[in-house]
C-alpha cells in the first residue's frame, strides 16, 4: 500500500510539472476498526504562482489494484483551501 501512495504522487507530480499544478500536501489513513481495511488518501494541489488555471487533472492508480478494490470515490473541492 505504501508503493500505491508513492506512484500516485509521482504521477501527480509529473502531471502538475506540465500543468502548473502544485501538489501542497497528501495525507494517508487505514481504518482497521472493521473487518473490511479503509484505505483513505487526501491530496491538495494548487496552481502554481503565476500559471494559469488547471481544467483538469489526471489521477492513476496501480494497474492490479482494480480487481481488489471493492470502492473508489473521488471528490473534487473548487476553491477549498486547507483541510477540514
Amino acid at each position: 500500500m505504501a508503493g500505491l501512495l508513492c506512484r500516485l504522487l509521482l504521477c501527480l507530480a509529473a502531471a502538475g510539472a506540465a500543468a502548473d499544478l502544485l501538489l501542497e500536501e497528501a495525507r494517508r489513513s487505514l481504518d482497521l476498526s472493521t473487518h473490511l481495511a479503509k484505505v483513505s488518501a487526501e491530496l491538495s494541489l494548487a496552481n502554481a504562482a503565476g500559471g494559469t488555471a488547471a481544467s483538469a487533472f489526471l489521477l492513476a492508480l496501480e494497474p492490479g489494484l482494480e480487481p481488489r478494490l471493492a470502492y473508489l470515490g473521488v471528490q473534487v473541492s473548487a476553491g477549498r483551501r486547507g483541510w477540514a
